[in-house]
């Protein structure tokens, strides 16, 4: 649910779709009734993400889990594989807290290299707004905003965590929608289902999967475009506690060749 943004971040994203700050409605995953007992306990998690076909590296994420006394904190640092100049590094963190309810507190990402930007996210606990900062270091440039945000919004680095209380015993029945929040503040709903189950082979070896089709949605007049939004598919671990495997989508854009994100090692419980 990686993650980052722009640039280099491309390769890392769920995918920057249409990039339009929407009004949307969408029923919350909090309605899953996530079992937090997942979150309580440290793990880590390392992913390539390349072209489907050609192969070529686009980035290397490790991803870590570390409970806090309120919640918990997800870390991604990552880099593009480039060398001198063109190479991007980047670390990203995003704050949870599990009381009174699993809610998002914040997200920071710095990045420097060929990219070398700021992003800061602040969610207000008392009302559906967000404090967005993005700052552009080569340039010296900063842009502060609120946002408001549907109830119940996700940010993308830990959404592939959340989908281990996917309802899979449903089989193809089940489905699930939330708002989720991209880095650059940019809003749009999710429709998850299951597709099938499957065994894939990875650098981390061969699992039994459940197989998710993600499909964003975007509302009002943007929905024309849905149509037009490539399918996108998670691979979810059968075994409990249900762990990301892979991603498949084209998150580098339309024109773009689909990528793929793989499971390289895990050290999980």
């Amino acid at each position: 649910m990686n993650s980052t943004a722009t640039g280099h971040r491309k390769a890392i994203t769920l995918t920057k779709l249409l990039c339009a700050a929407l009004a949307l409605t969408a029923s919350s995953l909090w309605a899953l009734q996530l079992d937090l007992s997942r979150f309580t306990k440290p793990s880590s998690k390392t992913y390539s993400t390349s072209y489907l076909k050609s192969k070529e590296l686009l980035a290397r994420i490790t991803q870590t889990l570390t409970p806090t006394a309120d919640g918990f904190l997800h870390e991604e640092k990552g880099d593009n594989g480039q060398p001198g100049q063109s190479r991007t590094s980047w670390i990203a963190q995003e704050a949870w807290r599990s009381r009174p309810e699993l809610a998002p507190i914040s997200y920071h990402y710095e990045s420097n290299g060929a990219e070398n930007q700021i992003i800061d996210i602040k969610f207000k606990a008392s009302s559906l707004e967000v404090e967005h900062l993005f700052v552009d270091k080569d340039h010296n440039k900063r842009n502060a905003r609120t946002i408001r945000v549907p109830a119940g919004t996700m940010l993308t680095g830990a959404t592939f965590y959340f989908l281990s209380s996917f309802p899979f015993e449903q089989g193809p029945a089940a489905k699930i929608s939330f708002p989720v929040m991209m880095p650059e503040g940019d809003l749009f709903s999710v429709v998850i289902t299951v597709e099938k189950e499957e065994t894939i082979t990875v650098p981390a070896g061969t699992f039994a999967c459940y197989k998710l089709k993600f499909a964003p949605k975007m509302s009002g007049f943007a929905s024309l475009a849905n149509s037009l939004i490539p399918d996108m598919y998670i691979w979810m671990q059968k075994a409990e506690p249900h762990h990301w495997i892979q991603f498949e989508g084209k998150e580098e854009g339309f024109t773009k060749p689909r990528t793929v994100s793989s499971l390289i090692s895990m050290t999980a419980n």
